[in-house]
């Protein structure tokens, strides 16, 4: 037998000889001279064991002061209470104090006593943990009640109340309704349109009688004239956007491709310098494709190493010939060829499929269940970079029907109504991945 030390370890701390009283579970550490040994009574043959150590309080999470509002008047008093939570505590001690003692005062027992005109608030604070809550006291005379007076002379009958009516009527796929089918002038009325699948809503029109607090919101609302109104809502086909792909193929070259629009009967491609020199440029009317089977033009004449930006719009020709449009590009932004020294084109556009949500470029969701789109952008020069956020943002999104789902600029899809569209990911010229959205 010899000298044995006893040493005390609480988690990654340094051990102690001290005996420990603290709440805890501590390492025992038994350091035995060289060449010594011990003997256990109970047993023990290990140089090391654990024990705990039961912290028995029971601590604060809360508290709540009844009422939460008092009228007193100058000089009067009232009695607060303040429940400490959870109801088994261990130290359920509290402190009360007024931000305007000269309103309100409180003494520890919560007995407010009224003071001058005003308002002030009284704080609880537990001693265990620092919880608090208020009440608002508020201070005023209280006017005498009047004494009874003269008997009133009876009111005459009301006149009756006249209402007008209120049509509602749609033009195009969709529904459209009216919170009221009559009402008084001066009645607030609410009315809501809702298209149809693969439609979208335009406005709202009414004779001059009319005042709609936003006409080009599906949902809003107008004050009853004292006369009967029609209202009508209008519908439009949504039209897929003609989507571009912009690729330089020399310093003074680029080509546009875009989808096909199965409607239209030809393109207009507006394009123009990017923004330079603190000058806001607008893209101009470069290029008329007409026909049907025509997805594809090469831009000549341009300055090598400048970014420029395009967009196109579909048409149809009305029965004079004269064109309507009826879908718009997003608007792309390419550098031509050159070499610059800073900035390259995307590449190619890579969804991230890890969380096994989307496979093979098909999404599922209920409606108004969410999706966040994870994507990345692939340069065509490794070595340098794309065009800031200030310029293009790297990557943007779109949905073929924002009826079904629409999607943000942070790409968190939102499910609206049952049916199918697709959502787009595309970078700054254009290159892109589709997502085949069905909401059920």
């Amino acid at each position: 037998m010899g000298a044995i030390t006893v040493r005390y370890q609480k988690g990654t701390n340094p051990a102690t000889t001290e005996a420990p009283t603290e709440p805890g579970t501590y390492k025992v550490l038994l350091d035995v001279a060289e060449g010594d040994s011990y003997f256990s009574e109970t047993g023990l043959t290990k140089d090391e064991w654990t024990f705990t150590i039961v912290d028995p309080r029971v601590a604060v999470t809360g508290v709540e002061v009844a009422p939460d509002e008092i009228t007193l008047a100058p000089g009067g008093t009232g009695t607060l209470t303040a429940t400490v939570k959870p109801g088994n505590a261990t130290d359920k001690k509290v402190r009360w104090s007024s931000d305007k003692e000269s309103v309100a005062g409180v003494d520890q027992n919560g007995k407010v006593t009224a003071g001058d005109e005003g308002v002030a608030i009284i704080t609880v604070t537990t001693e265990d943990g620092g919880y608090t809550d208020i009440c608002k006291v508020t201070v005023k005379k209280v006017e005498p009640e009047p004494g009874p007076g003269p008997e009133p002379e009876p009111e005459p009958e009301p006149e009756p109340v006249r209402t007008y009516t209120v049509t509602v009527k749609t033009e195009g796929e969709g529904m459209a309704t009216a919170s009221r089918a009559s009402a008084p002038a001066g009645k607030k009325i609410s009315i809501k349109a809702t298209p149809a699948a693969g439609h979208k809503f335009r406005k709202w029109t009414a004779a001059n009688i009319v005042t709609f607090k936003d006409a080009k919101k599906a949902s809003t609302s107008f004050i009853m004239p004292a006369k009967n109104v029609t209202v009508k809502a209008f519908f439009e086909k949504i039209y897929e956007a003609p989507q571009p792909e912009i690729e330089p193929v020399d310093d003074d070259k680029i080509i546009l491709a875009w989808w096909k629009v199965k409607e239209a009967e030809g393109y207009d491609i507006f394009m123009s310098r990017c923004n330079h020199g603190g000058k806001e440029i607008t893209p101009k009317l470069v290029k008329t494709i007409e026909g049907k089977e025509t997805f594809r033009w090469t831009a000549t004449g341009l300055k090598p190493n400048k970014s420029y930006k395009a967009y196109i719009r579909a048409y149809v020709a009305d029965k004079n010939g004269k064109k309507k449009y009826i879908s718009k590009s997003p608007l792309m932004h390419v550098y031509t060829a050159g070499g610059n020294r800073i900035y390259t084109n995307a590449k190619s556009v890579k969804l991230n499929t890890s969380d096994g949500k989307i496979k093979k470029g098909k999404l599922t969701l209920k409606v108004k269940d969410t999706y966040k789109i994870r994507a990345s952008v692939k340069k065509a020069d490794k070595k340098k970079k794309l065009l800031p956020d200030s310029h293009v943002k790297t990557l943007r999104y779109r949905s073929s029907d924002p009826g079904v789902a629409t999607v943000g600029s942070s790409g968190k899809i939102i499910a609206k109504k049952k049916g199918k569209c697709n959502i787009y990911v595309y970078a700054h010229n254009g290159v892109n991945k589709t997502i085949k959205l069905t909401v059920k």
